[in-house]
């Protein structure tokens, strides 16, 4: 799939007067999604949890993961009404970044709208499921996951995943979130979980409050770890010790949990070697992701593929930090 096949366009047009109008409609859709909305087959608000998150403090868990939904609905739902490169414009941050086929990581607001207008006709359609979604204990930084419909103008609809990463917009008691990283790639169609794949644990606040900086310095040194124990003892045996028990990997297909993981490389005829040099955390200290690039090499061939990956970390009830979602380009 080249860079045009990877990605989507429609002519860029009203893309910050949609700005104003989409932060409205996130709020009112974090209110509906708190009550009603489901995330990966279980509910986000259950009976007793459908309260007025206007009043909610920044750390409770049910307001933030809602609001999270919320902008991802929010963006879809911004696609429909204005075109890709409008509501892609309008969501992201200014530093915000996409991975893409083909690309290297783009980054800053302007340099992703100069490639969706270069690479997809106009009149695309992108819609989504969404798989799963979580947010870190002080809602500052969240993300979701899913399926990707995209189907260009008398084209065939092809099937993908996408990654999101959301961070929360300053001000007191603010519920809206901005795009900060976004990736989409060809893959299979949804694949069920299976039966007792349910939602996730809620966030644990380890009570720190962390320099950022020095996280993720933290965080990238832990990433390059893993590519060296699967470079030196094989992915399996990477997989076993880095994953969480409830991860996920996207790759052609959704592979869900830990032992799954494990298993699925266990035949694997190829090396697999990254470097992680970008990213965030939490505030929190208890949710962050990390970006990169990676090569695919083949003992004793001259096959080697390049590409580009974003892990979502979450810190573990015993403090040690896991990766529960991985993709690559």
């Amino acid at each position: 799939m080249g860079p045009a096949a990877a990605w989507l366009l429609i002519p860029l047009h009203a893309a910050f007067a949609a700005h104003t109008k989409r932060e409205n409609m996130m709020k009112s859709l974090w209110k509906t999604a708190l009550a009603a909305a489901v995330l990966f087959g279980a509910a986000l608000a259950g009976p007793g949890m459908a309260k007025d998150c206007d009043h909610c403090e920044e750390s409770d868990g049910a307001c933030n993961e809602a609001a999270i939904l919320a902008a991802d609905q929010a963006l879809q739902q911004d696609i429909a009404a204005h075109g890709v490169v409008a509501a892609f414009s309008a969501a992201l941050s200014d530093d915000g970044q996409l991975i893409a086929t083909g690309q290297p990581i783009l980054t800053g607001r302007q340099a992703v709208v100069s490639f969706l207008q270069s690479s997809t006709p106009s009149g695309s359609k992108l819609t989504w499921i969404v798989g799963r979604g979580d947010v870190a204990a002080v809602g500052d930084l969240g993300y979701t996951w899913g399926w990707t419909t995209f189907t260009a103008p008398g084209g065939a609809a092809t099937t993908g995943h996408y990654m999101a990463m959301w961070r929360r917009n300053h001000g007191h008691g603010n519920r809206t979130y901005t795009l900060q990283v976004y990736m989409r790639y060809t893959a299979l169609p949804r694949s069920p979980p299976p039966a007792g794949f349910g939602p996730l644990a809620p966030p644990v606040d380890f009570g720190d409050r962390i320099d950022p900086a020095h996280a993720l310095t933290q965080l990238n040194t832990l990433d390059n770890e893993f590519s060296a124990l699967a470079v030196a003892k094989g992915q399996p045996v990477a997989h076993e010790e880095f994953a969480a028990v409830d991860a996920v990997e996207m790759l052609t297909d959704v592979t869900y949990g830990r032992d799954a993981i494990v298993a699925s490389h266990a035949n694997d005829g190829f090396v697999l070697s990254w470097i992680s040099i970008g990213g965030s955390v939490s505030e929190s200290g208890d949710l962050g992701y990390t970006t990169g690039s990676y090569v695919v090499t083949v003992p004793g061939t001259t096959i080697s593929i390049p590409g580009h990956f974003l892990t979502i970390w979450k810190r573990q009830p015993d403090g040690q930090w896991r990766y529960v979602v991985g993709a690559g380009t």
